[in-house]
């Protein structure tokens, strides 16, 4: 259905043209127009499923967004990834990964493309989706998101729609970046990037580098994270720290079972699990909403044009994100007992915290 509603489109197109005569075919031919969402060539904004186009300008008028916080912006797009990912099970193992949701269909439904081409889904579990924080931030000169299904052209990955990251055509000189955002209750975030474009006769070269800070943000920090019990039963667990216990003398018990006496001298809550007294412990302050987060991201891309019919396109990516330290409440299975998934600077912080 995608293709006939471009192919009666072109068929119109060319109907007026064989009328216009002489001077329609005057006008200027366009060399080469990409289309997201569509193989067939047309405008984005007036074709039969209009792509929005974010350009340059206007990510400079935004401030020159994160990726992150240019995704959430998206009126189409549903709940993603990039903030705090240790929340989510749809996340386990992509802490620090970025997603793209539109129409609320996960991840796995929106195609991501860097410039015009599929990228590689996050390794792991969790989402399975494309990681958009390392996408070169630097480097991308557009972002065109196609709203509605694109299966017929690119498969089911694309059900939700098509975003594709476009990076900076013919730019030349050096471009040089940097911004600090102060956010209560943490160091804030800040940023630096380089980008160098060089455009010759018969070819270009692009250079990119980035890198992106965000700084730890506790759960302490924000009185809508670290709610009581009765309004946020979620934040709590019977798996406290004294649990409730049973009297005994011998095997014969001395009393019904008791919880600590302390459970709310401590910060739990006294309450019941069932008909059975029990201590609610909360893991809430042990928790980050943002971890300490370290990202980077080199692109380099060139072009030469050796004749009519043969050109030499030469891209690169390489991004990484760091997170040295993860924080979650001591009884979180992964990092307790004899096998640690933590580094040894955050077990010395658990403990720290903890007591």
């Amino acid at each position: 259905m995608l293709k006939s509603r471009y192919f009666y489109s072109g068929s119109i197109m060319a109907v007026a043209m064989a009328m216009g005569g002489h001077a329609m075919a005057q006008q200027a031919t366009v060399e080469e127009v990409v289309v997201t969402g569509s193989f067939i060539r047309g405008t984005p904004e007036n074709a039969a499923l209009p792509v929005d186009v974010i350009g340059a300008e206007e990510l400079s008028k935004r401030g020159s967004p994160t990726t992150i916080d240019l995704i959430k912006s998206l009126p189409i797009s549903g709940p993603v990834l990039g903030d705090s990912n240790q929340f989510s099970t749809a996340a386990q193992g992509q802490v620090g990964a970025g997603t793209i949701n539109l129409r609320g269909l996960g991840s796995l439904r929106t195609l991501v493309l860097l410039n015009g081409r599929r990228t590689t889904a996050s390794p792991g579990a969790g989402s399975g989706g494309v990681d958009t924080n390392l996408m070169p931030a630097a480097a991308i000169g557009r972002v065109e998101v196609l709203k509605d299904g694109a299966a017929a052209t690119y498969g089911s990955d694309a059900i939700a729609g098509v975003v594709n990251f476009i990076t900076r055509k013919n730019f030349e000189g050096l471009d040089v970046a940097a911004d600090y955002r102060f956010v209560d209750g943490s160091d804030g975030d800040y940023s630096a990037s380089a980008v160098y474009g060089w455009v010759g006769e018969n070819g270009n070269i692009l250079l990119s580098a980035g890198y992106q800070h965000r700084s730890e943000l506790r759960t302490t920090e924000r009185d809508w994270a670290n709610q009581p019990y009765l309004t946020n039963p979620s934040g709590y667990s019977v798996l406290g720290q004294p649990p409730s216990f049973l009297p005994r003398n011998g095997v014969t018990p001395t009393a019904g079972v008791q919880r600590d006496a302390n459970c709310s001298a401590v910060g739990g809550f006294a309450g019941l699990s069932g008909t059975t007294p029990a201590c609610y412990f909360t893991y809430v302050p042990f928790d980050n909403l943002i971890e300490d987060e370290d990202r980077f991201q080199i692109y380099a891309e060139a072009n030469m044009d050796f004749a009519d019919n043969l050109r030499l396109h030469v891209e690169g990516l390489y991004a990484k994100t760091d997170i040295p330290n993860i924080l979650f409440s001591p009884s979180y299975p992964p990092t307790s007992g004899t096998v640690q998934a933590a580094s040894a600077s955050s077990l010395r912080r658990f403990q720290t915290r903890a007591c």
